[in-house]
């Protein structure tokens, strides 16, 4: 129940407009879902496979 009302609260203030980092962090967490970054992890472990070089949301050009 906190915690649900500790987002409420977070995802709703705008005096600070944290609101938008907070929509940002969520949406950056739910595209690159964990079991994407864990499969990019044990490829570069097992078959030393360079991870993607992608420092926004979206696709990145190196």
């Amino acid at each position: 129940m906190t915690f649900s009302l500790h987002i409420l609260v977070v995802a709703t203030s705008t005096g600070k407009a944290f609101d938008r980092h907070w929509r940002n962090a969520r949406t950056a967490a739910s595209h690159n879902p964990l079991i994407y970054k864990e499969r990019i992890i044990g490829d570069w472990e097992i078959n030393g496979t360079e991870p993607p070089y992608v420092w926004q949301i979206g696709a990145g050009t190196k």
